[in-house]
């Protein structure tokens, strides 16, 4: 028998390289480099069961499976969502800016499906070893970068100057590390004692937990005169990690010495355990709470306001939500123009509420919020009856009881990622081979007359990984044409990478990102006197283009405010620039923002530009007071009223006012 299986040595050399994956040639690289790394190495896997369902070398158990099949209806819940959703095509395949849409989480359960059937225990060892090794390499790499020892270099493709190295930034990366570092303790449970493997899991464990991620290791020294001054920069992640340990090793000092009352004193303090979680959360949304105002102290109020409209936003489509990937136009119906003011450090855009209850309401509603429970009750039902069964330790199921109650925890001001998705996808696959491993006759064998059935599979799989590798491959030569457009000085080619970049309706982040990168490089040229004639028409050109993909945007999404506001201005900008006159088309997709976003301060501001750019200063002032009137305490709107009031000075010659973050 060999040692290891083609499924387990393959998803090995994926977490081998998970946590280093980035590019420099893709925008979001950090998401979407491990997003293509995770979907080409499920279809290679696919394409491995393809063949072994062919020719029936395995059998797939369904009865009796009450883990797989609540899994299974999560994911359906998904797709109903996103299919019923106000933008199925964003649901499915997510902006590049998250590029964890319901295509993306498809690709996740099959790789816990692919790991719950086919994988033998031996796969396990080597995966859970990966893990922990690869994890402990990025720690000691954050460790000597930037937050640790400040060592600012390029390794290949990376940067250890980045916050977050190569997971974008520290609250995605510390996701990750949390749910790596249960993975490593329960490697080491099963690992004998003071075993070369052993030592090498330890020393991977430590360099995890003291990532200056996980833990500021300065704080250790202040930590009885400022608790929280211990906690790494990825702060819901750090403290929910020392809260997992605290619980643990309390554990283990049970277990240990509590004797006859064993039983009853590991269950009260994972009683304890649970209560705190749920008492600290409450208090998280209980205004005026010590737990709300430190949480606010260390980050901005903002996230706390955008909890409250999104709620209200739940409200409005409770049931099935708005569709996965849809949280940014949920919220803009109840968007708080405070959050225009400088305490909440001008803050605007949410495309997550950075709260998993929060998020979850809005895009998959109640009914995928209860689909979510069921499934993490039969994981942890799977666990229990396999520990009763002695197919792990005592230790690891609680380390598996805990997992569920801390990643929750750390996602009270935060949200999965890439990353950490395919790591709770291979628990997920551990809690399937488990379930399946305590069936009677686990036999792999099929029956003849069953072959057939598993043929057709075979044939639907093999349609599926047709389809889905055409898409990615598809999705990164997009995504490639979008980094070429900024390095290629070509104009006409620049033409052809702009429209192969954001051909693709739902990537909105594509096109914001360019078109206003245009813009901002061709005022800023202007500027400093540095823009000729032929850079202009070069520039009006890009922007007729730019300007038909927002109108095909908009006429599959009319409601969609922030492509509105973004069309509007492009418009206005052609005009200052000497190109054709649109204020009418502009100000139609503004006026309608009253609608879609009531309270936001963007709306006059538009209108105002607008009025200026058309040669009306008296109603642009009144229109700029009206901002100031809404909302005092926002800089933005006296920014705006300041501008229109130079440009009376200077009339009929007047200025852009750039909008950088709109």
């Amino acid at each position: 028998m060999k040692r290891y299986s083609i499924y387990g040595g393959l998803t090995a050399v994926l977490f081998a390289l998970l946590p280093f994956a980035s590019s420099r040639h893709l925008f979001h690289a950090a998401i979407n480099v491990k997003m293509f790394l995770v979907v080409f190495f499920v279809l290679i896997l696919g394409v491995c069961v393809a063949g072994t369902l062919w020719y029936g070398k395995n059998s797939i158990l369904l009865k009796n499976r009450p883990l797989l099949w609540s899994g299974l209806a999560l994911l359906s819940i998904y797709w109903l969502s996103a299919l019923l959703g106000i933008f199925p095509e964003r649901s499915i395949f997510s902006d590049i800016l998250r590029a964890s849409g319901v295509y993306f989480l498809t690709h996740v359960a099959a790789l816990s499906l692919i790991l719950g059937e086919f994988l033998r225990e031996r796969d396990w060892t080597l995966i859970r070893r990966t893990i922990a090794v690869s994890t402990a390499v990025y720690a000691a790499l954050t460790i000597v970068g930037s937050e640790g020892f400040g060592l600012d270099a390029h390794l290949l493709w990376m940067n250890t100057g980045i916050n977050g190295f190569t997971f974008g930034n520290t609250t995605f990366a510390g996701t990750y590390l949390l749910v790596a570092l249960v993975v490593t303790l329960i490697e080491i449970i099963r690992t004998p004692a003071r075993t070369r493997w052993w030592y090498t899991l330890a020393a991977s464990a430590a360099l995890t937990l003291f990532s200056p991620i996980l833990m500021n290791i300065e704080g250790i020294l202040n930590v009885f005169a400022e608790p929280l001054s211990i906690l790494g920069s990825a702060r819901a992640s750090s403290g929910s990690a020392l809260l997992l340990l605290a619980f643990f090793a309390g554990y283990l000092l049970l277990r240990r010495y509590a004797g006859v009352l064993k039983t009853y004193a590991i269950i009260a303090w994972g009683s304890l355990f649970v209560i705190a979680v749920i008492a600290g959360v409450a208090l998280l949304f209980t205004p005026g709470s010590i737990v709300q105002e430190k949480y606010v102290e260390a980050s901005t109020g903002a996230r706390i306001l955008v909890w409250q409209s999104a709620l209200q936003s739940f409200v409005d489509r409770p049931v099935l939500g708005w569709g996965p990937e849809n949280f940014e136009q949920a919220h803009q119906w109840h968007f708080d123009n405070r959050l225009y003011q400088d305490e909440y450090i001008g803050e605007v855009w949410f495309d997550r509420a950075h709260n998993v209850m929060v998020d979850t309401l809005v895009s998959v509603g109640i009914v995928g919020a209860l689909a979510h429970v069921v499934v993490i009750g039969a994981f942890i039902t799977v666990v229990y009856r396999a520990r009763k069964r002695d197919l792990m330790s005592e230790s690891e199921a609680v380390l598996l009881f805990a997992l569920p109650v801390a990643h929750f925890l750390q996602l009270q001001t935060g949200f999965d990622t890439i990353g950490s998705y395919v790591l709770l996808g291979v628990m997920g696959g551990y809690g399937l081979w488990l379930e399946r491993m305590m069936l009677k006759g686990t036999s792999h064998e099929i029956a003849h007359a069953q072959l057939t059935y598993y043929k057709l599979g075979a044939c639907a799989l093999g349609l599926f990984i047709v389809f889905s590798a055409y898409y990615a491959i598809a999705e990164l030569n997009r995504q490639y044409a979008l980094y070429r457009i900024f390095v290629t000085t070509n104009p006409d080619q620049q033409l052809a990478l702009i429209e192969k970049a954001t051909e693709r309706i739902s990537a909105f982040e594509i096109l914001r990102l360019s078109s206003l990168s245009l813009v901002t490089g061709t005022l800023d040229s202007i500027g400093k006197r540095r823009a000729t004639e032929q850079t202009i028409e070069t520039s009006l050109a890009q922007i007729d283009l730019y300007e038909k993909q927002y109108r095909s945007y908009i006429a599959k999404q009319p409601d969609y405010y922030r492509a509105r506001m973004a069309l509007a201005y492009l418009l206005s900008v052609e005009l200052v620039l000497g190109g054709k006159n649109d204020l009418g088309e502009a100000k139609e997709l503004v006026t309608r923002g009253h609608e879609l976003s009531p309270e936001n301060l963007l709306t006059p501001a538009m209108e105002a530009l607008l009025e200026l750019y058309g040669g009306n200063p008296i109603i642009a002032r009144q229109k700029a007071e009206e901002i100031v009137a809404l909302n005092p305490n926002a800089p933005f709107g006296h920014e705006v009223l300041e501008h229109i009031k130079k440009q009376e000075k200077t009339f009929p010659n007047v200025s852009v006012l750039q909008l950088e973050n709109l």
